[in-house]
């Protein structure tokens, strides 16, 4: 069964993505550190992958590793 990956736009929207135990090891190093350092910063942090990927590059991989996908369409009726 071959069917197409469907964007509701054109994919140029970007993510970051993290694997959750990379996410579980920097907050254990933000609490750790300040532990040790003997120091209680208070606030948000911001964790996350540097690497941004948009949704339509993210497709094109689906597309390529996973055969039940054989194109990209979009609702402007781009195809590839």
């Amino acid at each position: 069964m071959n069917d197409s990956i469907k964007l509701l736009d054109d994919g140029s929207s970007d993510r970051q993505y993290l694997f959750i135990d990379d996410a579980i090891n920097m907050m254990e190093n933000i609490v750790f550190k300040q532990k040790e350092e003997n120091r209680n910063i208070q606030g948000v942090w911001n964790i996350c992958n540097p690497n941004h990927i948009t949704i339509f590059e993210l497709a094109i991989i689906s597309l390529y590793l996973l055969p039940k996908f054989s194109a990209i369409t979009t609702l402007s009726g781009y195809n590839l």
